[in-house]
């Protein structure tokens, strides 16, 4: 529909581009979110991470820096209650990833020992010694640049972690939209 514009100009309507534009913005969204296939050359996960909101994404899990203190134990049924454990720590970069996030204030993750027994991660995998610890207690925690380890009822800020969402698949898409 033409409007009549000002010395011979045309002026066209404007509300039918602005629907169009919002519904292909849309579109656009719902595919992007809902799309799942692998594009050659890449790894499942490698375009990024969907995880629950206040969570960090790295290496295809999800990470919960808690803001509050807790024992060892608490810290867990802390994880536990977001369907998630104490972090385990797989490989170097995660190691790095993790205390460079974590800023100066120390944090629990999932490894604990029994005095008689090795270290194991709170999933219960065992301890396979690929990082030092630091011996002094049987619950480990980050501290500013390595695993340490404390009496398990002392107080300390946690890490929770948990694959993300596109990793786990098609069983959690409907959580995907809540986001």
């Amino acid at each position: 529909m033409k409007l009549a514009g000002v010395e011979g100009q045309t002026r066209w309507p404007r509300r039918p581009l602005l629907t169009r534009s919002v519904s292909m913005i849309a579109s656009g969204f719902s595919f992007s979110v809902m799309q799942r296939e692998e594009l050659p050359g890449c790894k499942a996960g490698s375009t990024g991470s969907l995880c629950p909101r206040g969570w960090v994404g790295y290496l295809n899990k999800c990470y919960y820096f808690s803001d509050e203190e807790a024992d060892w134990f608490a810290s867990q049924h802390n994880c536990s209650s977001f369907n998630a454990s104490l972090s385990e720590i797989e490989t170097k970069l995660e190691l790095k990833f993790l205390l460079r996030y974590k800023g100066s204030i120390y944090h629990w993750i999932g490894l604990s020992k029994d005095a008689s027994k090795p270290w194991t991660w709170a999933n219960g995998k065992a301890f396979n010694d690929r990082f030092p610890i630091d011996e002094g207690g049987d619950c480990a925690y980050l501290s500013d640049n390595a695993i340490m380890s404390s009496w398990c009822k002392t107080k300390k800020n946690w890490i929770c972690s948990k694959t993300d969402l596109y990793v786990q698949g098609d069983e959690h898409d409907s959580n995907v939209m809540q986001l």
